[in-house]
Parts: C-alpha cells; sequence; structure tokens
C-alpha cells in the first residue's frame, strides 16, 4: 500500500470490517462465540457436510459455489462445484492447501470457515447454515419513468438484489434507430439492442440477454445486473420553453464527453409549426414540436428534449448548450470570475456534488485560485 493512499473499512452487523484496497476482511478472533448454538465447530464434524462458499465483500452472501467437505488419506478435502478437488494439510487450528500454501483458513466457533482469498463457506443445512441476504430496495422514484426517459441519458449499473450503492458501470443509453438503441459504458463498452415493447434484447458473443422496464423505471438484464437512472425527477427552479430559446445559438457536444469537446454549431428557429436547426456539421433539420420534445420530421426516433436550464438532451446520445442561460438575467464572462466565490463538480455528475470550493483572484496576466 503506497504512504499517502487513503483506504476505508466498512463495518457490518457480524462485527466484521471489509476494506477498500482488496479482498481483505478482518474479524476478532473468537468474538461473541455462538458454540452453543453450533456444534459443526471442529474440521472433523464438518465432514459429509455439503457446504456453499460467499464472496466475503459481498453482503448479500450470494452463492460462489458449492463443495463436499470430505476427509481422505489423512488430508481435508473440498470438491467444489467450479474450484473442483483441493486438498489441505492440518497446521495447528488452520488447513492449508497442499499445493498453494498462501491459501488456508480457519474455522469459526459458529462453523464458518473464513479463507486467506477473500471467501467465506458455511453449512448449508442446519443450525450453523448461512442464510443468502436479501436486500429490500427502497427506491421509488417521484417521477413517472418510461422507456422515453432512457433516451440520452445516464445511469449506473448494479447487481440485481444487491445495493445500488455497490457501482458496477456506468452508462449513456441513446436511441439509434427506430427500435435500436445502444449504451457506451465505462466497463461494458460499446453495445446496440433491439426494443421489443418494453423489453431489450441483447445478442453478443452468442448469448441473447433481455432486459425488462421494471414498474420503478429500472432495467433489469437478465445476466443479473440492474440498470438505473441518475436522478431522473431532479427539481429545477427554472424552467425554460421552447419560445423562449426560439432564435438562440447552440453548440453541441456527446453526452458521454466529460470535456464537452464541441461538435457541431446551429441556431434553433422557429418556422410556422416547426423548429428548425441549421448546423455547420449537422446541415438543416426540422422537427414537430410535443410538448418540450422536438420530433424529426423524417426520423421520429430522433427527439430532443428540452431541459430546464435550456440544454437540450438528444435521444442519439448528444447534449446542446444555449450560448445563453435563459434563467440568468446575464451573460458572464471571464472577467465576472475574478473576487468571487466558486463551486466545482465533476463535469460528468449529473447530480453536480460539490467538490471543492475555491475564490478566484488575478496576478498580472495570471489567474489564481485559493
Amino acid at each position: 500500500m503506497k504512504h499517502g493512499s487513503k483506504v476505508t473499512g466498512t463495518i457490518h452487523e457480524n462485527g466484521d470490517l471489509t476494506w477498500s484496497h482488496g479482498p481483505y476482511t478482518s474479524t476478532i478472533v473468537d468474538n461473541c462465540p455462538e458454540a452453543g448454538e453450533c456444534t459443526l465447530n471442529t474440521w472433523e464434524s464438518l465432514v459429509g457436510q455439503k457446504m456453499r462458499s460467499w464472496d466475503s465483500r459481498d453482503e448479500t452472501k450470494g452463492n460462489a459455489e458449492t463443495f463436499d467437505f470430505v476427509f481422505e488419506n489423512g488430508q481435508y478435502c473440498t470438491i467444489g462445484s467450479k474450484s473442483g478437488r483441493n486438498c489441505y494439510n492440518i497446521e495447528g487450528e488452520r488447513l492449508v492447501h497442499e499445493k498453494a500454501p498462501w491459501i488456508s483458513s480457519t474455522l469459526k466457533a459458529n462453523g464458518t470457515i473464513v479463507w486467506s482469498h477473500g471467501y467465506r463457506s458455511a453449512p448449508i443445512e442446519g443450525d450453523c447454515k448461512v442464510d443468502v441476504e436479501v436486500y429490500e430496495d427502497p427506491w421509488e422514484p417521484t417521477c413517472e419513468i418510461n422507456m422515453d426517459s432512457w433516451e440520452g441519458s445516464y445511469s449506473w449499473a448494479f447487481k440485481t438484489g444487491g445495493k445500488p450503492d455497490k457501482i458496477e458501470d456506468e452508462e449513456l443509453i441513446s436511441r439509434v434507430g427506430p427500435d435500436t438503441w445502444c449504451s457506451v459504458g465505462t466497463k461494458s463498452g460499446y453495445n446496440c439492442f433491439k426494443q421489443e415493447g418494453d423489453k431489450f434484447v441483447l445478442e453478443k458473443d452468442g448469448h441473447k440477454i433481455t432486459a425488462n422496464l421494471q414498474p420503478n423505471g429500472d432495467i433489469d438484464w437478465s445476466h443479473g445486473y440492474t440498470t438505473r437512472l441518475w436522478n431522473p425527477c431532479r427539481v429545477e427552479s427554472c424552467n425554460a420553453t421552447l419560445e423562449e430559446m426560439d432564435g438562440m445559438s447552440y453548440r453541441t457536444y456527446n453526452s458521454w464527453d466529460a470535456h464537452r469537446k464541441t461538435v457541431d454549431n446551429f441556431e434553433l428557429m422557429r418556422r410556422g409549426r416547426l423548429f428548425c436547426t441549421n448546423g455547420d456539421v449537422s446541415g438543416k433539420n426540422c422537427y414537430h414540436r410535443r410538448g418540450n420534445v422536438l420530433e424529426h420530421i423524417e426520423h421520429d426516433w430522433i427527439k430532443g428534449r428540452l431541459q430546464p436550464g435550456g440544454d437540450i438532451k438528444w435521444s442519439n446520445g448528444f447534449t446542446s448548450r444555449a450560448e445563453q442561460n435563459p434563467c440568468t438575467a446575464c451573460k458572464v464572462s471571464l472577467k465576472d470570475w475574478i473576487g468571487k466565490k466558486t463551486e466545482s463538480f465533476r463535469t460528468d455528475d449529473p447530480d453536480e456534488k460539490i467538490e471543492d470550493n475555491w475564490e478566484v483572484y488575478e496576478k498580472g496576466d495570471q489567474w489564481w485560485n485559493k
């Protein structure tokens, strides 16, 4: 571990600590012993038991594999559904792997085996069993979420049934055709899938993965993950209208780009019942208006949703920002920053969580902050 690096530990109901810098768990030896409740508290007593293992970092204690615990030729052995056959020599109170001595285990008074490589095991039946813990997710959105809400939106993925704060991936999901969507994930990369009603179908590496829209707006995938929108029901103090944005100049960037590099510029102009854009790159495009949604006259799967602050979030993965925020009475220049207190947040954080505060001052021809 590098000097100065931050390491955190999370304490669980049983008193164990799991650490952020790797698959490590710390426990107090013989803390709250349950020898009176569990009789399978010696290696000999576990022989013949069917057992299951889980990752010690998994708060739900979900199954990693099952195995039979046996004693053969003076050794204790496990015959696992995934790991196969492994045998151990007993050294004091520990079992030490016969071929990989860095793998060892100890037996707690409650019948749970603690492995050095970050797993735990317990009998499947009887007083010493450890059940899978089901997490009750309290998430209920304060607004209606449908498939349209996902167009061009940020989301994050976590294991279905697990805690949502255990983020496995972050994604931008965009509609790129009448029934075709694509996602760009920090871990999952680029994937495209078909829409069938309130269901997505993804064909990848010879496997078919399906996903269904849930009543609370989540998307549950068949391979064990749930995707949830970032703050979909955010309440804004300002609500721009398309009338206010008529004649406004916009710049466009990829929604996934934290640097917001400009890829197009256009003016939004009203033409009778239509709203039209004339872009440097995209050329002329016209849209029907559906409330605060612009719908392309030729490709109705391309939609632009006007955001409360005046941005237009496009279904095909772009965001357009007006040169003048309709929620401010003035235009801010670089000079307006001098002597002002500021708040900083990650550009790619939809919730704009404040991470730093500083004040800007000028020194010669340079800017300084403190």
